[in-house]
């Protein structure tokens, strides 16, 4: 009796080591979340079309599903895409931010990051608008509460935080050392005229404590330390619509990438 006492010991360890280890496989291969961070649709007054639908493809093509979210408010201006000249109409950042995704947008009020693994947003002067105030109010521009929130819930929870073209500027304000943060690796492209037409935002983005990495539109950088991915897109004024999403396809491949190694790592 002792030995068969013994042997059903071991035999029931054995089953439990088995199932556990199955239970790590699951959890290895779960599926992975992003919250992609919307702002109108349209280069000239909300997110980049071109970066948008690349950031979903990428994330798309790397078994990553997301949720868009979008601020429930007016955008700062509606602008003729033709023309650039302002037009006289209200538009509602989330019914415009739905025209990217299929009608599906969620109010930010409801993003919170231990729903999701990472956070994505593309560029577009609807960043610098809507997200915050950059384009409005150059140097001395603020971000919006709610995005701020956002980031920071992000970041707290040491979850990994990508962006696109102008949208590192928001990172840059919530979490430079002049505002009290950490201070962050970000690439915001390269400096020269006319190849690089808005390289101003890497002396504010500095200036506000940050450290400013060079790299192309189809090259990308990652602040490790505080899991900042950012690449240049259309910073680049002659980017190609290829270019801009071969530097979102590195990046977000890599972010996914790094997400797979965590989760593994915390086995």
């Amino acid at each position: 009796m002792g030995i068969q006492v013994m042997l059903g010991r071991v035999i029931s360890k054995s089953i439990s080591k088995a199932f556990s280890l199955m239970g790590m496989s699951n959890f290895s291969s779960k599926q992975l979340k992003a919250a992609l961070l919307l702002s109108g649709c349209g280069r000239l007054d909300g997110s980049e079309i071109y970066e948008s639908v690349s950031c979903l493809i990428s994330l798309s093509r790397n078994n990553i599903e997301f949720e868009a979210f979008s601020l429930n408010k007016m955008q700062y201006d509606v602008v003729n895409p033709i023309t650039g000249h302002k037009m006289k109409q209200q538009r509602n950042l989330m019914e415009e931010s739905a025209r990217l995704t299929r009608g599906k947008v969620k109010d930010i009020i409801e993003l919170k990051a231990d729903d999701y693994d990472t956070l994505v947003v593309p560029g577009g002067s609807g960043v610098g608008k809507n997200l915050c105030t950059y384009v409005v109010k150059g140097e001395n521009y603020i971000v919006d509460p709610m995005v701020e929130a956002v980031l920071k819930d992000f970041y707290n929870k040491k979850k990994p935080i990508a962006l696109c073209c102008i949208a590192p500027m928001i990172a840059a304000k919530v979490f430079g050392t002049k505002s009290g943060g950490p201070g962050i690796e970000m690439t915001m492209g390269k400096k020269g005229l006319p190849a690089w037409p808005y390289s101003n935002t890497i002396d504010i983005s500095t200036r506000l404590g940050n450290i400013l990495i060079p790299a192309d539109t189809t090259e990308f950088h990652v602040d490790k330390v505080n899991q900042i991915y950012t690449t240049p897109c259309y910073l680049k004024g002659d980017a190609t619509p290829s270019q801009v999403f071969e530097g979102i396809e590195k990046m977000i491949t890599q972010l996914a990438n790094d997400l797979k190694s965590k989760a593994a790592q915390n086995l």
